[in-house]
């Protein structure tokens, strides 16, 4: 008897496995249906879709782009809800895809050399417990008390519930809520306090 020696011996390709990156927490903004800028957080994306946090408006099979600290420009069609924002998947070039990747593998890096260095120590959040005032983006303000802070976020206790997602001000400080927790609030800043800003908080 006979046998083919060909396709029979031949070795399956190697299946591709998606690159991931997850708690990523790049701050950005996103054009919705409504032709709004909303603040928005990118906590993971893959080469195919990408998992937003924002209070803005989430329409199944909209496409939108969206603007991300380190990777830029991001075209995309929103797939379903999560809680807190939505899916999306992600429309670009295979070139393009591999620049973003690029970017956010040297970011990971740079973050975990941030963390073996001394430049980790200078954001180690310091306890504050000050009185301040909060702003919300309609203009409302209430009452709050600083629990702790770093040169690139604070963390807060007030007497109202926050979306993640939301841009918040505390005194002169503006951000993008990243945790939530009751009324235990997390705030990410736009721009990293300097040492004197970060001394007159903690005193």
């Amino acid at each position: 008897m006979m046998f083919n020696s060909g396709a029979a011996l031949q070795t399956p390709p190697p299946v591709h496995e998606e690159l991931a990156f997850h708690g990523l927490q790049l701050t950005g903004k996103f054009l919705a249906m409504d032709k709004q800028d909303y603040p928005c957080i990118m906590d993971t994306i893959t080469e195919t879709q990408m998992t937003f946090l924002t209070v803005g408006p989430a329409v199944t099979n909209y496409s939108f782009i969206c603007y991300m600290d380190v990777v830029g420009r991001l075209p995309g069609t929103i797939c379903g809800r999560v809680e807190g924002g939505f899916v999306a998947s992600i429309n670009l070039t295979e070139n393009r895809m591999g620049r973003v990747i690029e970017r956010l593998e040297w970011y990971q890096t740079h973050r975990q050399a941030q963390q073996q260095s001394g430049e980790a120590r200078a954001h180690d959040r310091q306890n504050s417990h000050v009185q301040a005032e909060l702003r919300l983006m309609n203009g409302a303000t209430y009452p709050c008390e600083i629990l702790d802070v770093s040169f690139s976020g604070m963390a807060i206790r007030s007497g109202i519930v926050i979306s993640i997602g939301s841009p918040i001000s505390v005194g002169n400080l503006s951000g993008v809520v990243v945790r939530a927790e009751g009324h235990n609030i997390g705030i990410k800043f736009n721009d990293m306090l300097s040492k004197t800003s970060l001394d007159t908080l903690v005193t």
